[in-house]
């Protein structure tokens, strides 16, 4: 079902603006709360719907013309759409457990689910490993190309440095491409518990991927992780895509995500293994292994 722009009900958000602040100290929401708080009023997300609905990204635009206009609020769809953690998504969507995600370049689901299944805790590992850099890294190929410190430098040494053999307990890997693509334009299904999804194009990417015969491991990357929690699509959507990939083309290959986590305060990095029962359900995922290590 896609929501389109309805009466807007003064009454609701007025409520809802008062909610919002006796939870805030008195202040007014701001940012993606605001916008947020008036999309659920303007596309009327309290009533009941057959989940999944569908909102096109232009919605917000769509609103402020028609029912603010003149007013400066949030609009860009790359900063009200995405949330990559749990903390980032606006308080009215918490209030509600209301999923957002993208599946197609313009347009975003809305699905009605525990959140904290879709945000994973990054729950702390014990213990550190120490690996030793080794001294042929200067002779990196990878390594001369990055001029920054940044995900890119710091997954060219864990893997210069064995951590992902050693995580994965494997002798030899091939190095994939780290690429940013799109889904393909035909429809795919997937799931988000019962609820049937349809993917169409949106774009996803993976920060390195690393392959055996019969493996292979796609990896997301984040410096400095400050919060608690991430959003499982991120490690989900490059699983649905190669998936379906080796199943169109017959390859027989074991999936495995990563979710890769380096700190600059304590030099440590911080690996976790997630493993999806059933590759079309985004809540189908657990964590098989943690671990951290820091180099010298």
């Amino acid at each position: 079902m896609a929501l389109v722009l309805g009466s807007f009900c003064q009454e609701c958000y007025q409520s809802l603006m008062n909610l919002y602040r006796s939870k805030h100290a008195g202040k007014p929401p701001t940012g993606k709360n605001l916008t947020w708080l008036r999309l659920y009023i303007a596309y009327r997300l309290y009533e009941q719907f057959t989940w999944p609905v569908y909102l096109k990204m232009d919605a917000v635009k769509q609103m402020k013309n028609t029912l603010f206009p003149g007013e400066s609020f949030q609009t860009e769809a790359r900063l009200v759409f995405r949330f990559d953690s749990l903390d980032a998504v606006p308080w009215i969507l918490q209030q509600c457990q209301i999923y957002v995600i993208s599946v197609d370049n313009r347009t975003v689901a809305l699905v009605s689910h525990s959140l904290s299944r879709l945000y994973p805790v990054l729950k702390d590992t014990p213990g550190v490993k120490t690996l030793t850099i080794p001294p042929t890294i200067q002779h990196s190929v990878a390594l001369q190309t990055i001029t920054q410190d940044g995900e890119s430098l710091r997954l060219a040494l864990a893997y210069e440095s064995k951590m992902f053999h050693a995580f994965c307990n494997r002798q030899r890997f091939i190095q994939g491409h780290n690429e940013r693509v799109r889904f393909p334009k035909k429809p795919l299904a997937w799931r988000c518990g019962p609820v049937d999804m349809v993917q169409q194009g949106a774009q996803l990417q993976w920060d390195m991927m690393l392959e055996t015969e019969r493996e292979i491991y796609l990896i997301e990357a984040k410096m400095d992780v400050t919060r608690s929690t991430f959003n499982i699509r991120q490690l989900l959507y490059p699983a649905l895509f190669w998936n379906n990939f080796f199943a169109q083309y017959g390859i027989e290959k074991t999936i495995h995500t990563i979710f890769f986590t380096y700190k600059r305060a304590t030099n440590v990095y911080t690996l976790r293994q997630f493993e999806f029962n059933d590759m079309t359900d985004i809540t189908s995922w657990h964590v098989t292994k943690s671990a951290s290590y820091t180099l010298q």
